[in-house]
C-alpha cells in the first residue's frame, strides 16, 4: 500500500503520509494534526439579535492561526519545534517530556 500523497491547491505545498498536517489557513507545516489543531484558535462570533433580544443569525469568524514561534508556555519555553525534514520546514509541538530536551 502506497503513502498518500496531498497538494495544497492554494500555496502548492506537497506532501507524502498522513502524520503530518498542512494548515490550508496559514499554509504551515506541522508534524501531526494535534500540532496543528495547538496553532489554531476559533474566530469570534458575533450574534445580531432584533428589537426583543432574539438572535437572528450568528456569523463565526474562520479558524485564527499563531505564529508558532511566537507561542510559549508559562515558563517561556517555546512550544514548538521547527524541524527540517525531506527539506520542508515542519512545525512539532513541544510537550512536557520535550520541554526540558
Amino acid at each position: 500500500m502506497s503513502a498518500m500523497v496531498w497538494h495544497c491547491r492554494d500555496c502548492g505545498a506537497e506532501g507524502r503520509g498522513t502524520t503530518e498536517m498542512h494548515c490550508v489557513t496559514c499554509h504551515r507545516q506541522f508534524g501531526s494534526p494535534h500540532s496543528c489543531d495547538r496553532h489554531q484558535r476559533a474566530g469570534r462570533t458575533t450574534y445580531v439579535y432584533d428589537d426583543e433580544g432574539h438572535v437572528l443569525w450568528d456569523e463565526q469568524a474562520p479558524m485564527l492561526c499563531s505564529d508558532p514561534a511566537t507561542l510559549r508556555f508559562k515558563d517561556g519555553s517555546p512550544k514548538f519545534m521547527l524541524e527540517e525534514r525531506q527539506g520542508r520546514e515542519v512545525w512539532v509541538a513541544r510537550t512536557l517530556e520535550t520541554q526540558g530536551a
